[in-house]
């Protein structure tokens, strides 16, 4: 989205930073900017090239989806109204607006259609696009665990292409799980609740700092018989098992920061053969920062110090005196 004021317009008093209408408060959470979207000429090319040499099966699974719709009622296929949310994702458009204000612009709607191997279309139309109402429509209807089979997939045939395998450490693929926020909840019907909903991610990492989200598990349970809101632990242990259950032979490492670090999490980790790193600071895990000051001296052999200097040659077996090929 433009943050730019138009001609004319000054910045009023009480905003953030230079967003009309914004409400000014102190220590605002600004987060992180949006990487630069990718180039919008050769995009369309590439990754309908890519989808048919890597990944010819995305379009069967994304139509064969089970879908409430009458397909004699309906404009789009599923593979046409999803691959324009995947699409309008990958261009980094900040708004369901922006999104529909650049869908039928030029040759997108062709492009989709061709990305998503929609070959029927009525005879003197236009072409056009979906519009983001009948995507959140579509969305509705969907079973959201057999979208999820389709990042499983997706994964498995990364992981089999041998595509990730240089982001490997020590053999194992590294697997990051961490909270994020969702959504906001509407708190009218069920104040009790939290402020935001949370999900459990669980991503695979690939080369050239690249993530592929492979499982998420939400953290909105209520356990009624104890009158508890559901924590990142407890998810993390339902999130464990379908990983454990959707690639039983992988060998994994985990990533993930001291919330983690517990003895329930260990003992999953050893259970399933998995390897682990859990990161934390001193002062945000005092507990374990003490209890692992401890315990160092103990196992002197497992201590490794790394500077910033030798990170690279460690994890990549690449020196970094080492001469460019050319």
């Amino acid at each position: 989205m433009d943050r730019q004021l138009e001609a004319g317009q000054a910045v009023a008093q009480g905003v953030v930073g230079c967003v009309p209408g914004g409400v000014a408060r102190k220590g605002w959470a600004r987060g992180r900017p949006a990487a630069p979207g990718p180039d919008h000429e050769s995009l369309p090319a590439k990754l309908t090239a890519l989808v048919r040499q890597r990944f010819p099966f995305l379009n069967k699974l994304f139509n064969g989806i089970p879908d409430r719709r009458s397909p004699d009622d309906c404009l789009y296929t599923a593979a046409t109204v999803l691959w324009m949310v995947v699409v309008g994702f990958l261009c980094r458009k900040g708004s369901r607006n922006a999104m529909d204000v650049d869908r039928n612009v030029g040759l997108s709607p062709a492009n989709l259609l061709a990305l998503s191997g929609q070959h029927r279309w009525p005879a003197g139309r236009p072409l056009s696009a979906p519009c983001t109402q009948t995507a959140t429509r579509l969305l509705d209807l969907l079973i959201p665990g057999k979208l999820e089979e389709i990042l499983v997939a997706f994964v498995r045939s990364l992981l089999r292409g041998k595509l990730l395998d240089s982001a490997r450490l020590d053999g194992r693929v590294l697997i990051v799980v961490d909270g994020t926020k969702e959504e906001s909840y509407r708190r009218l019907s069920a104040p009790w609740r939290r402020k935001y909903r949370y999900v459990l991610h669980a991503k695979v990492i690939g080369p050239d700092g690249t993530a592929f989200t492979v499982l998420a598990e939400p953290c909105d349970f209520y356990d009624t018989e104890r009158g508890k809101l559901d924590c990142e632990r407890a998810a993390f242990q339902r999130l464990a098992r379908r990983l454990k259950a959707a690639f039983p032979k992988l060998a994994v490492c985990l990533i993930g920061d001291a919330l983690f670090a517990c003895a329930a999490v260990f003992e999953t980790c050893e259970q399933f053969g998995w390897k682990f790193i859990f990161t934390f600071k001193e002062g945000s895990h005092p507990s374990v920062w003490a209890e692992a000051l401890e315990l160092l001296p103990l196992v002197p052999t497992q201590v490794v110090r790394l500077t910033r200097k030798d990170l690279f040659a460690r994890v990549t077996g690449v020196s970094t005196n080492a001469k460019p090929k050319v």
